[in-house]
């Protein structure tokens, strides 16, 4: 049987082949209107005309036919996905740095995406940031147009971040290597950092390489620290079996209380704090000494870990250098070394008798 072919020289003559396979019959106006159906469905009711008429065409031409549709529902989404609502507005945020010059950016930005913007080697020594004088980590997002000032190991600010940072490193060694241990506080000092801790067992000066190995994993891990809120009942109810966190939670001011945690450690700080663990620089554990809660010697005696952290291994160094060599220049060891004074256990403890110019005792 032969079959009779129908030449389609629009897409309306694919609309009405299409309709009349249904059984209708439909006027040249009635495909007019229907041409004012969305282009997409068109294009699709061209290609099934086409096929459902036996046109003629070779494959080739259908295969366009659909390629210029997708390409038109291409554009369509690009455009939804990228103006979005008509009535969205952009709002630019413009960021003044220390030394005058400015950096818009489209919405708000994080302080690590600023450093970033300005180039990767800082922001890979960026600690934190400034911002309109207030320090934040560098996951702050700032909103609206702000003075930034960037900070790194080298700044003062810095230094004295990385010690705060690597107190609670320190603190999450600790709690590895005496599981049950609680902490009361651990903050950064002129020359270092302590963490005041409640441990299960005692802690003597010959465990500090232990503590000091931990903490190395710890940096290898490269844990972030992360910023959370609790309210003050949330919090209160989480520590309810910790006096000291307790004790933090009703010093601290405001019905929201900020916490950061690393790895395995969590403990209540105001922060800001380091990126990661990996950024706290090149430490070493200094001592141990006894502490009073709130220096209170009717409470619980706390065991003092000290210690201290530089940017470069060079200054650290350098700094147990110094250490040395006040030891050496101590005046109750030189005093003892050129006989000018002495001490007796059974009279007046504490008290020192001098000598006469270093001869014999008084007694």
């Amino acid at each position: 049987m032969a079959v009779k072919y129908r030449q389609l020289n629009s897409k309306a003559d694919c609309l009405v082949v299409l309709l009349e396979r249904k059984g209708r019959k439909n006027s040249t106006q009635d495909c007019r209107n229907t041409m004012l159906v969305d282009s997409s469905m068109v294009y699709l009711l061209h290609f099934f005309g086409c096929v459902f008429a036996q046109n003629p065409f070779k494959k080739y031409l259908l295969t366009l036919v659909m390629l210029r549709a997708l390409v038109w529902f291409c554009r369509v989404c690009w455009v939804v996905l990228s103006v979005g609502s008509p009535t969205r507005k952009t709002t630019m945020v413009t960021i003044t740095l220390p030394d005058g010059s400015k950096k818009e950016f489209e919405s708000a930005v994080s302080v690590m995406d600023i450093a970033k913007s300005i180039g990767s080697g800082l922001a890979k020594a960026t600690l934190a940031a400034t911002v309109n004088g207030v320090l934040v980590d560098t996951t702050y997002v700032v909103d609206s147009d702000s003075e930034v000032s960037l900070v790194t190991p080298e700044d003062a600010a810095g230094l004295k971040l990385m010690r705060h940072s690597a107190a609670h490193v320190m603190a999450e060694a600790i709690a590895r290597v005496y599981p049950g241990t609680k902490f009361a506080y651990g903050p950064a000092i002129d020359d270092g950092f302590y963490y005041d801790v409640d441990s299960p067992e005692p802690i003597s000066a010959d465990d500090l390489k232990t503590i000091e190995k931990e903490m190395k994993r710890i940096v290898k891990k490269n844990a972030r620290f992360e910023r959370h809120e609790l309210s003050r009942e949330e919090a209160e109810a989480k520590y309810a079996a910790d006096e000291y966190k307790l004790d933090n939670i009703a010093a601290a001011k405001g019905d929201t209380i900020s916490f950061y945690s690393q790895g395995e450690f969590e403990d209540l700080c105001l922060g800001p704090h380091v990126p990661s663990a990996g950024k706290i620089g090149n430490f070493k554990l200094m001592s141990i000494a006894g502490a009073y809660w709130h220096g209170d010697s009717s409470k619980q005696q706390l065991t003092r870990v000290y210690g201290t952290t530089f940017a470069t291994k060079e200054e650290l160094a350098e700094h147990l250098h110094r250490i040395e060599e006040a030891k050496k220049r101590d005046h109750r060891v030189i005093g003892k070394q050129m006989g000018l004074f002495e001490f007796h256990p059974k009279e007046a403890q504490g008290m020192a008798f001098w000598r006469t110019n270093g001869g014999d005792s008084l007694s």
